[in-house]
């Protein structure tokens, strides 16, 4: 995919690739997800929240995404499925991904009030979660939080749970990687 951009300036949107297939509507879709990455500092307060930073600030890496598909396959017209919001932090005391949050669009698919009932939102997370991984393979923990969510907080840990998450704060769940 080619992103206009002008007088060398770099595109937002750095990297595209295909996610997974799922069945949407009457037919399986191939799902892409576009991505914006990018180093940024931190200081003070953001995801400590989450678990203790080993430093106070530093170096962490930023990722943006949109998860779609074209619809109709062979046409060139994009079908936003979600968005969604991670950090990567590298340094050797932390190699934590925080996932911060991954929203459904309305469109194709009205998410189910209960999210453990929804395979499209458990495949996308989970299918988001190897992509990380896969970019940032230091990694050595996930984490997630329920903020950002329209689900109830039951339902939400009731779903972090069934994919392999644990509590480990009032607002924080965790996820070895292995």
């Amino acid at each position: 995919m080619t992103t206009e951009h002008h007088h060398g300036e770099q595109p937002y949107w750095t990297d595209d690739r295909p996610l997974l297939r799922l069945p949407i509507g009457r037919s399986a879709r191939l799902v892409r997800v576009r991505s914006h990455i990018a180093p940024e500092r931190y200081r003070g307060l953001g995801s400590e929240t989450l678990f203790p930073l080993a430093e106070r600030s530093g170096e962490r890496s930023y990722v943006q995404s949109h998860l779609y598909f074209y619809a109709p396959e062979e046409s060139r017209r994009e079908q936003r499925l979600a968005d969604a919001q991670s950090w990567y932090y590298p340094a050797p005391a932390d190699r934590a991904l925080v996932l911060w949050e991954l929203i459904s669009s309305s469109w194709p698919w009205q998410p189910n009030p209960d999210p453990r009932e929804d395979f499209i939102f458990r495949s996308l997370w989970l299918a988001y979660e190897r992509l990380l991984v896969e970019r940032f393979p230091d990694a050595r923990q996930l984490f997630t939080t329920w903020e950002d969510t329209p689900y109830t907080r039951a339902d939400w840990e009731g779903f972090l749970t069934t994919i392999g998450y644990r509590k480990s704060g009032e607002a924080a769940f965790s996820k070895e990687i292995r």
